[in-house]
């Protein structure tokens, strides 16, 4: 966040001058779950919270970027169903660096992929109002059509 401006500064100025704005447009500003210490909202339950208590605002779980487990994925996902209106979708795979960082924005049926799609992408756990964007890193663009079709079927049954 830019130096001066707080927190609190930063939600007042969405609360008195944005929120009339997105309700004169109709239009829904949704929050992306990049989890960092300087953003506004610092992780998935602060922007749930932001949202819970407001229209138009909502939230944009982007998969890659949660570090937590598939188990606190679907608890997650569950709890904020209401408010997650896009669904930024992919996997992640453990490098095996002694750093642990993990490789983003992976096909979601990879199988160097850790968190189970078959499982967290249940039709009871996805909002039905929402969108799923499949969002893959270049090399891995062949995959997204295949993916695609999965989807589908996934969704359609």
């Amino acid at each position: 966040m830019k130096r001066g401006l707080t927190r609190e500064d930063a939600v007042r100025i969405l609360d008195e001058k944005i929120t009339s704005i997105l309700e004169d447009y109709g239009v829904t500003l949704c929050w992306e779950t990049f989890i960092n210490e300087h953003r506004l909202f610092r992780n998935s339950y602060e922007i749930y919270r932001f949202c819970a208590k407001r229209d138009f605002y909502g939230m944009c779980y982007d998969f890659s970027h949660i570090p937590d487990d598939q188990d606190q994925i679907v608890r997650q996902i569950r709890e904020f169903k209401d408010f997650i209106f896009v669904y930024h979708v992919s996997n992640r795979e453990k490098t095996g660096e002694a750093t642990e960082k993990s490789l983003n924005h992976i096909p979601i049926f990879s199988e160097k992929g850790i968190l189970d799609f078959h499982k967290i992408l249940n039709v009871d756990l996805i909002n039905p109002n929402s969108s799923l964007v499949l969002e893959y890193r270049k090399e891995f663009s062949r995959k997204l059509k295949e993916d695609l079709e999965l989807l589908r079927r996934i969704f359609n049954q």
